[in-house]
């Protein structure tokens, strides 16, 4: 008896860790392609000026 209820609890886990894996990846991609477009919408003269007064 302890064999088959254990293995229930093992998938269930296995399934659970490979969902939260593939939200963390989905939020890693989105936050890469957001950062992106607003960069390329800000244009480069604008990082680097941005660049220049962060460090002052």
């Amino acid at each position: 008896m302890p064999i088959p209820s254990s293995h229930p609890s093992q998938t269930t886990f296995r399934e659970s860790n490979t969902e939260h894996s593939m939200t963390l990846f989905v939020l890693v991609i989105l936050n890469v392609i957001l950062n992106l477009l607003y960069y390329m919408k800000k244009g480069n003269k604008q990082i680097m000026m941005d660049n220049e007064y962060k460090q002052v």
